[in-house]
């Protein structure tokens, strides 16, 4: 009778058990370390924070109503991962940002890495009030947003639009809009139809910069 151990050195020194090993280290090989501190999932949408309008109007409401309504706007183009309001307002407030709407290198790298964003969109409404008409007045309203990465500060998206109650109106007043803010939903609609994040699913940091 064969000893088990040499039968068992054998089949271990065959071409099969080659083939074997081959395989499992060709799988090892295939499976990159993971990078640290890296969001290493390519299919997650980009986190984005819309902080709160900047307001040139003589309108005290126009800024935070326009802001709210951008931002049901905002997660409605399923464009990116919206970071919640109240939690982009309480960074702004720890960060001692006053002005939304023009911001320094420190303030977008503390946002992005308070927030874990890699980019904001802020912006300014530059009017908001009623046009006189022959049909009577109507509301008017304006605002210009941009998409700044917090990395590197710079814009990688613009838009601005302005909007008054008759610009959509038709015949026998059909079309005409008298509320403020339905004319800013509909507004808000406008400027974010084209809306798109370069390198959407890419990898990012949590100080907002790419990988």
């Amino acid at each position: 009778m064969r000893a088990p151990g040499r039968f068992v050195r054998r089949v271990l020194r065959g071409p099969g058990c080659l083939a074997l090993a081959a395989a499992l280290l060709a799988g090892c090989a295939s499976a990159p370390p993971r990078a640290r501190g890296v969001r290493a999932v390519t299919g997650l949408p980009v986190r984005v924070a819309l902080l709160p309008l900047e307001n040139l109007t003589g309108n005290a409401d126009a800024g935070n109503l326009m802001t709210r309504i951008l931002f049901v706007e905002l997660v409605r183009t399923h464009a990116c991962e919206v970071v919640e309001a109240g939690i982009v307002d309480t960074a702004v407030v720890e960060l001692r940002i006053r002005n939304g709407g023009s911001l320094s290198a420190a303030e977008l790298r503390g946002l992005g890495s308070m927030l874990d964003v890699r980019y904001v969109l802020a912006g300014t409404v530059l009017e908001s009030g009623s046009a006189r008409t022959p049909d009577g007045d109507v509301p008017t309203l304006g605002v210009a947003l941009k998409l700044l990465d917090v990395g590197s500060g710079r814009v990688v998206w613009a838009q601005m639009r302005f909007r008054t109650g008759d610009d959509r109106e038709t015949v026998f007043g059909w079309g005409r809009e008298k509320d403020p803010q339905r004319l800013a939903a509909a507004l808000a609609a406008d400027v974010l139809k084209d809306f798109s994040i370069p390198g959407a699913g890419a990898p990012h940091d949590s100080t907002g910069g790419r990988e």
